[in-house]
């Protein structure tokens, strides 16, 4: 989660983790639109594969995303995801 660092401490973005056998799901990752182009989402990303990997309960990371959801695919692919299939 990001939050502002003054009063009144809105929540700017977060991202939701789903741990399952050795796989863990990053899926409803967030940003408020005003703070869209911040890096706030890169931040999130980092925060949550950092918590993933701390846990040591996982080998394998998936992301749920929306196929029209171009921004988050830009996002996903800097940071090294990469696309090996499609769910309906």
């Amino acid at each position: 989660m990001a939050k502002e660092t003054i009063y009144p401490w809105r929540v700017l973005g977060s991202a939701d983790i789903k741990m399952r056998d050795d796989e863990a799901t990053i899926y409803n990752v967030l940003v408020r639109p005003e703070f869209r182009g911040r890096g706030l989402g890169r931040r999130i990303m980092d925060g949550a594969q950092s918590f993933v990997e701390e846990s040591g309960e996982a080998t394998k990371v998936s992301l749920y995303v929306y196929v029209q959801n171009t921004p988050a695919f830009k996002l996903y692919s800097q940071l090294g995801y990469t696309s090996p299939g499609l769910h309906a």
